[in-house]
């Protein structure tokens, strides 16, 4: 009885016990800019979803939690790139989790 339960508030309530997500992620390698509040530098995106990306960083570099910043990912094909405005959502040794806003124009 108690299984049913479980699995009853599993799937009325996803975000509590299973895959927090709402995008699926695609692994990538290459470099993008991130810029913030008087920071501008170079990091490694290692994955990237319609609503926020992992960029890794040097330690030094670090922005905190909660600021936020912009990434630019360049066209790999064509010339250009893009920028989307973000908010860092979680620090992590070397990398940091960007979640894009909902207005990234």
């Amino acid at each position: 009885m108690a299984m049913i339960q479980a699995e009853a508030a599993e799937a009325a309530n996803p975000l509590v016990f299973g895959e927090r997500r709402l995008h699926e992620r695609k692994r990538c390698a290459f470099t993008v800019g991130v810029a913030g509040r008087n920071i501008h530098f170079r990091g490694m995106l290692r994955d990237l979803s319609l609503g926020g990306a992992l960029v890794e960083l040097p330690p030094e570099k670090m922005p905190k939690a909660g600021q936020e910043v912009v990434l630019t990912i360049p066209f790999r094909k064509k010339g250009g790139q893009v920028a989307l405005r973000g908010t860092v959502a979680r620090v992590r040794y070397h990398a940091v989790a960007i979640t894009f806003s909902k207005s990234s124009n």
